[in-house]
């Protein structure tokens, strides 16, 4: 059996490499990564990802060699990204994937709900609090690094203060990185 090679079409798919996409990520997530690899990937994953007949991979494999036109690869990377997503999630997550790519807004999105214990009297949390309670971050260290890299967004605007406190809001979301996004739910904050 081959090794299946990674979204960055260079190494083996592998967590620590950070060019995999795990089978239990929301289906958005999967789409988006499968969306973002590298264009060499869309046969190798065609073969050993899908159902779909070799005669039909290599005609896919002829067009996109005549015709390497960004329209082309789109088109093949958006289906091979609703068969592998339908695989792991069923045809109506499946759905919802394909429409929310490239929105800001992301259907079916990760609830992330924190308990009110963690905000202060004033109904805040600390962002870095925030990114390791999202499990992002396993260290308040990994969490400042990714606010100092520019990766964490709260309702898509960047937050580049690793001291900023966040209004326990009704609705926040929180983006760190293309590849995680979540709905901010403060626990029993409005019972």
């Amino acid at each position: 059996m081959p090794i299946l090679v990674g979204t960055d079409g260079k190494n083996k798919m592998s967590k620590s490499l950070g060019n995999y996409i795990g089978i239990n990520e929301p289906p958005y997530i999967m789409f988006e990564k499968l969306m973002r690899m590298v264009d060499d990937n869309i046969i190798p994953y065609l073969t050993l990802l899908t159902d779909k007949p070799n005669n039909e991979i290599q005609k896919i494999e002829n067009i996109i060699k005549d015709n390497p036109s960004t329209e082309s690869i789109i088109k093949y990377k958006k289906e091979l990204a609703f068969t592998i997503v339908e695989n792991f999630h069923g045809l109506e997550e499946a759905k919802k994937a394909l429409e929310s790519y490239g929105n800001q807004t992301k259907i079916g999105v990760f609830k992330l709900e924190i308990p009110i214990g963690e905000l202060d009297e004033n109904d805040n949390i600390s962002l870095i609090r925030l990114i390791m309670l999202s499990g992002k971050a396993s260290s308040k260290s990994e969490a400042r690094r990714l606010v100092q890299q520019g990766a964490v967004y709260i309702n898509n605007i960047r937050i580049d203060n690793t001291e900023q406190l966040i209004k326990a809001d009704k609705q926040i979301t929180l983006r760190i990185g293309k590849s995680f996004l979540a709905e901010i739910q403060w626990g029993n904050k409005n019972e």
